[in-house]
Parts: C-alpha cells; sequence; structure tokens
C-alpha cells in the first residue's frame, strides 16, 4: 500500500467540507463552550495553536463573541486593504517595531532554558479567507501581534516566532502583553492534557464502554489531573510557600507519618510545617522519586503515586478524628 504524500493529503483536505475533516471537534467543543457559560458573566479566552488556524474554527471563534488568540500558520494568508489584497507577511514588514517582550522558556530535548527577548510588531487587519471546498468567502478583522526573538537564540536552534491573531485590543502596552501572556498559557494547558490523557491519569487507557460513565470517569481524572499539575507548578515556582497552601491537615499528617517511617537514616523530618517545595519531594520520594539525579525535579507520575499512598491514610486519620470528636 502506498501512503499518499502531504501535498496529496492538503489538497484533499481543501476539497472536504467541515463535516468530513477534525475540524468539527474544535467548532463543537467550542460551541458547547460558549453554551456553558451563556448565562454567565464570564467571558472565555481561546487558547488557539497553529493546528486551527482554519477558515471554519477562526470563523466560529469570531462569531461566539468570546475572546480568541491563534497562531497563524500559514506565511502566504491575504488580508484585504481596502479593494487591494496583499499578504499579511508583507503588511507587518511595514510595520515598525513597538518594543520587545521577556519570555522564560523551559528547557526540554530540542531546545534550551532561557530568558528570551521577543521584538513586537502589532497591526490590525481584514483577513480575507476563502474556503476552497464550499467556495465561501469571509472577512474577519483581526489585531496581529507578531514576536520574533532576537539576541538569544542558542547555536542551532530556531528562534522564537509566533504570528499571533486576537480579537482583544492591542491599544495599550499592557494589552499586548497580555495577549502574550494569555498565549503562553497554552504550554500549561498542554502539561495538563499530557496529564490526563496518557501521563499520570491514563484516561485514554479506561475499559468503561457506556459514554456516561466514560465522561463521569475523564472528569474526575481531569480534575485530579489540575491538581497534579497545580503541585507541580508551585513547587517549582513558588517553592517557600507553605505547603498548607494546597494540603490539607489530614494530607499533611499522613505524608510527614509515611515519610519518617520510610526515610534516609541521614534524614531528619521537623514538626514544624513545611514549604511546598520540600513537602512535594517528599511525597514523590514516596511515590519513587529518587531524586534530581533522575533526571530533573518530580514529575507528575511520582507525585501521582505519592497521592495514591498517602490519601487513603489521610481519609483514615480524618475518620478516627471525626470518632474521637463523637464520643
Amino acid at each position: 500500500m502506498v501512503e499518499p504524500c502531504a501535498t496529496e493529503k492538503r489538497n484533499d483536505c481543501r476539497r472536504r467540507v467541515v463535516a468530513e475533516k477534525e475540524t468539527r471537534h474544535w467548532l463543537r467543543t467550542i460551541e458547547a463552550s460558549n453554551e456553558r457559560l451563556a448565562a454567565s458573566k464570564t467571558r472565555l479566552w481561546f487558547q488557539i495553536d497553529r493546528e486551527g488556524d482554519r477558515y471554519a474554527t477562526l470563523k466560529s471563534l469570531h462569531d461566539t463573541g468570546q475572546w480568541f488568540t491563534a497562531r497563524s500558520t500559514y506565511g502566504s494568508r491575504f488580508v484585504r486593504n481596502g479593494r487591494r489584497k496583499e499578504r499579511l507577511a508583507e503588511v507587518l514588514a511595514r510595520t515598525p517595531p513597538r518594543g520587545t517582550y521577556r519570555l522564560f522558556v523551559r528547557s526540554r530535548d530540542d531546545r534550551k532554558g532561557r530568558m528570551a527577548t521577543l521584538r513586537i510588531h502589532t497591526t490590525s487587519v481584514v483577513l480575507d479567507m476563502f474556503e476552497r471546498a464550499t467556495r465561501e468567502r469571509y472577512l474577519l478583522p483581526v489585531n496581529i501581534v507578531d514576536v520574533h526573538e532576537m539576541g538569544t537564540i542558542p547555536d542551532g536552534e530556531e528562534p522564537i516566532h509566533w504570528r499571533l491573531m486576537t480579537n482583544h485590543s492591542i491599544d495599550t502596552d499592557e494589552d499586548v502583553a497580555l495577549v502574550l501572556y494569555g498565549y503562553t498559557q497554552r504550554w500549561r494547558i498542554e502539561d495538563l492534557h499530557k496529564t490526563w490523557k496518557s501521563g499520570a491519569c491514563r484516561v485514554e487507557d479506561t475499559q468503561l464502554r457506556s459514554t456516561r460513565r466514560v465522561i463521569k470517569w475523564a472528569m474526575i481524572m481531569a480534575a485530579t489531573a489540575a491538581r497534579i499539575e497545580r503541585i507541580k507548578l508551585l513547587a517549582r515556582t513558588d517553592p517557600l510557600q507553605p505547603a498548607s497552601i494546597e494540603f490539607g491537615p489530614h494530607e499533611i499528617a499522613a505524608t510527614l507519618l509515611m515519610k519518617r517511617k520510610y526515610k534516609k537514616q541521614t534524614e531528619t523530618i521537623p514538626e514544624s510545617m513545611p514549604t511546598i517545595g520540600q513537602f512535594t519531594i517528599w511525597l514523590a520520594e514516596l511515590g519513587g522519586y529518587m531524586g534530581k539525579s533522575s533526571g530533573g525535579p518530580p514529575g507528575s507520575i511520582t507525585i501521582q503515586r505519592g497521592l495514591d499512598f498517602i490519601l487513603p491514610i489521610a481519609a483514615a486519620l480524618a475518620a478516627i478524628e471525626d470518632e474521637r470528636k463523637m464520643r
């Protein structure tokens, strides 16, 4: 069997209508999220990566009236300038720099951690969007925040370059910084999805068959993944805060009890309230964490194993306390 080449796949995608594409899942999610908050005063802000830079997705986001930021994937995207049509890249090339933005970039296998300096260009345009399968055309007004890394690029790496399309205001520097900050939170969303789907929670491995039960299980695992990610984030970004900012008294007592039982000979476990950074290390050690020599700070899997270990003990301590109060 011969696999179709990338060009064939792309042309096939352009010929198919939305109902035949994975884009339909994006549209359902956007619609469902919008409906859930229709009666609320809360305003959503969708953060969309390059896979979402599609005619139907952008039009759906615009029609909701919610905020959105989508990273452009098309270098040749066209915009309307009166009756004239020109490339967005050409418009941005004529736009003077607006300033710089400092961004902490986390390290990973193919990227060095650093404090990157990004040069900012902004403009407001009207996208000239065309859906080839249905011959529809749509003019979408958006603001553009284009950032390009300058002067902080490690040898052998590509510079950071984001071309963000948003309907949020870019009138002030604070507005622009908010758009950029919002898009950086997409990394945390991806961390959550990894922990939820294939990491600590492995929701995709469920053997449940009923749709209703799968949804309930997925919601429980999503809440669990969110807590794991919160613990991990607090331990790495604000490690000197007390452990009580995230853990209840029985969870703290259970962890200290088990840590004293399984501590190393050279360790001393104090009676005072530990910091969230130290407490997370102890929790992860109960889940099998071997220390930074094993590859960095505690991750989601060892934190999840530690929680699985101490939560039944915490529940037992709470039950004992309740029984004593009833006597």
